[in-house]
């Protein structure tokens, strides 16, 4: 197969997208398929934030007219057997259109859950879910990664769709969890709907029970349309707790070895689609803690099976945080838990069903 991969996003950040669809064009690569990639270069000098294949054709475009005519002329030169479109929001509309017309079969691949997609991201939510109902009519097939996101489409759409997760391996041994440092971790990009502020308004109440535990705090290096945000963070660290209580991170590259270490991972999100931190810390036996309201997060960790979900705000998340926090045994056996559970994440198992679905 022939592959092109279109993801604006690709050069904009360390995100969960643009991580799949590196990932995807590796394995799709080593299973014999020719993968290509077309973005938009205004981020970061048009690299690429995640690898992608060695030789895979970069087809690369900005916003001006005349570049995205020559990204159609491109398309149409390298001549595709698919298009695997990666949409969060209503771009999904500019894209088909920029896409269509060149006699080549689009797939949709949704990267968000369905009711942030029609609401927060949609610029026109009035009309958003009979526009992406009437582009997505049009689509190859429609991948979503949690089952009941299919629940979103019209009865008459749901055979074009799937759903699966994404590919995580899970760690061939384990840190032993009494050997591992007091640490809660949080990993989310700067900005608003990771919801960072409750996490350190949560832990400002727990430092004074457990003052020997400490918060390390994962982001992407800032742009500009998110720098205010980030600084703001920066400064609220900065005021509120002394010595290193609060930890801030930005681009880590080994995360594996934090997820490892930690003893609790904290997702503080308003809604995701299929978190890939939770995913992670599963695949390291370290039990996550969400909201129980967070659309994404409440149908990926299970309650008290594999880890616990809190109520509303700040003091709800602290007392889910200070359960875990005073109670080695229970993360042990919630980690333990998710560990089992991330079985579903096993790449090839993944890949398959990636490979079942894009032929």
């Amino acid at each position: 197969m022939n592959l092109l991969l279109f993801i604006p996003s690709l050069a904009a950040g360390k995100g969960g997208a643009e991580r799949v669809a590196g990932e995807l064009g590796m394995a799709m690569q080593r299973r014999g398929h020719r993968v290509a990639y077309a973005f938009d270069t205004t981020f970061n000098e048009g690299r690429p934030q995640y690898p992608v294949p060695p030789d895979a054709p970069l087809l690369t475009y900005n916003a001006s007219f005349l570049s995205q005519v020559h990204l159609r002329e491109k398309i149409a030169a390298l001549g595709p057997d698919l298009i695997l479109v990666f949409y969060a929001n209503c771009l999904l509309h500019e894209h088909y259109h920029l896409l269509a017309g060149l006699g080549i079969p689009l797939a949709f691949q949704e990267c968000a859950n369905p009711n942030r997609v029609l609401t927060d991201n949609w610029a026109h939510a009035a009309n958003a879910r009979r526009m992406r109902a009437d582009i997505l009519a049009r689509a190859a097939g429609i991948r979503f990664t949690q089952p009941r996101y299919m629940e979103s489409l019209p009865a008459e759409l749901r055979g074009l769709a799937d759903a699966f997760p994404n590919a995580f391996a899970r760690a061939e041994a384990v840190r032993d969890y009494a050997a591992r440092p007091k640490t809660i971790l949080h990993v989310g990009g700067a900005k608003a709907n990771k919801n960072a502020d409750v996490m350190l308004d949560a832990f400002a109440l727990l430092v004074p029970r457990f003052p020997d535990w400490r918060l390390v705090m994962c982001t992407t290096r800032p742009g500009t349309w998110n720098m205010l945000y980030y600084k703001q963070l920066k400064e609220r660290i900065q005021a509120r707790f002394s010595g290193n209580h609060v930890i801030l991170l930005e681009n880590v590259e080994d995360m594996e070895r934090l997820y490892a270490d930690a003893r609790i991972h904290c997702i503080t999100s308003l809604s995701e689609g299929l978190p890939n931190c939770v995913c992670e810390a599963m695949c390291q036996a370290t039990p996550s803690v969400g909201f129980a309201a967070a659309d994404g997060v409440n149908t990926l960790i299970r309650h008290e099976e594999d880890g616990l979900l809190a109520e509303p705000g700040a003091e709800g998340l602290a007392a889910s945080l200070a359960f875990l926090m005073g109670n080695e045994a229970a993360g042990r056996q919630l980690g333990l838990a998710a560990l089992e559970a991330a079985a579903r994440f096993e790449p090839e198992t993944v890949y398959d069903r990636w490979e079942a679905f894009l032929e």
